[in-house]
């Protein structure tokens, strides 16, 4: 069985959310290209710090402006694992 790429379930969990629609979309969040989180996938490379960064504080300020606890709440735990995870 094939194992998911570590940023898979956050991809998967704004998909849930609907903050994204597909992996370009996710691509543009991080700050990246519209192909990169494929290429990551396929390449089976980790997300680079600077990716996580800028998709930890994407995900911050959309958690503001959502009128949705259960949506803020979830934007702002993943933020927060994101710059957990940037920090090792």
């Amino acid at each position: 069985m094939k194992e998911k790429h570590p940023i898979q379930n956050i991809y998967d969990e704004l998909l849930d959310l609907r903050i994204i629609e597909n992996q370009t979309d996710f691509s543009i969040m991080c700050g990246r290209t519209p192909a990169w989180f494929s290429c990551l996938k396929a390449r089976r490379l980790p997300i680079t710090t600077d990716a996580e960064l800028t998709l930890a504080y994407k995900l911050r300020r959309k958690a503001r402006t959502s009128i949705c606890p259960t949506t803020h709440n979830r934007l702002i735990t993943i933020s927060d694992y994101l710059f957990e995870i940037a920090e090792h």
